[in-house]
């Protein structure tokens, strides 16, 4: 579970109870900050229903990065949502192969992806060459969803590194919740993922134990 409250509605002033009309477990644990909430339900929001970027590339570079930082709450979630964009069990065991440095048949475009999404979550920078062939596939504002300072330049901008503060603490909150745990009792369910108690598998052998959410 997360390390700040879980929040309702009735926790909150009047006029910041409207971020809880969706009562899921993440939203409930950054309503901590109901400023800051706002700001990131925007930019989620216009990731999620406004981006050109791809609905399927978009949860396999979730899911990427669910399973490098070891989240099984991001990574059995997203599960679920992939698949009502176009996400395959095949293009899940592909994603692990990719992440393990083994060949798959996923497309050019997705395994750059993969790739761009794997170097923002292990170096917090897409390189040069990853952004390049993003360029290639993806039109300029599917693209900038990757943008980043180049890896090889020292990030030393206040706005950068307010940013990548931001993204490890959510990347960390995120992890602590798991769903090899107990629940606590206030903790609700969220979705057919939660609710199968779904672990993270490690190679696609297992993959079966994380994609069956009946």
């Amino acid at each position: 579970m997360a390390r700040v409250p879980y929040l309702d509605q009735q926790d909150l002033a009047a006029e910041h109870r409207d971020l809880l009309k969706r009562s899921v477990n993440i939203v409930r644990a950054l309503a901590n900050s109901p400023n800051g909430l706002r700001e990131f339900s925007a930019l989620s929001n216009f990731i999620r229903f406004k981006s050109r970027l791809d609905p399927r590339l978009r949860e396999l570079a979730i899911l990427m990065v669910g399973y490098l930082t070891r989240s099984p709450y991001e990574w059995s979630h997203h599960v679920e949502i992939g698949r009502r964009f176009g996400v395959s069990d095949a293009d899940i065991r592909a994603l692990m192969d990719e992440a393990g440095g083994r060949p798959s048949d996923l497309e050019p475009l997705a395994k750059t992806v993969l790739k761009a999404a794997s170097e923002m979550t292990r170096d917090l920078a897409v390189s040069d060459v990853t952004f390049a062939e993003l360029r290639a596939g993806l039109d300029t504002s599917a693209s900038s969803t990757w943008s980043s300072p180049s890896p090889s330049t020292t990030p030393s901008c206040a706005c950068w590194r307010a940013c990548r503060s931001m993204w490890r603490a959510t990347t960390s909150a995120i992890s602590t919740s798991s769903l090899s745990r107990p629940a606590p009792r206030d903790a609700r369910p969220m979705g057919k993922a939660r609710r199968s108690g779904t672990g993270l598998p490690s190679s696609p052998a297992n993959l079966a134990a994380i994609v069956d959410c009946p």
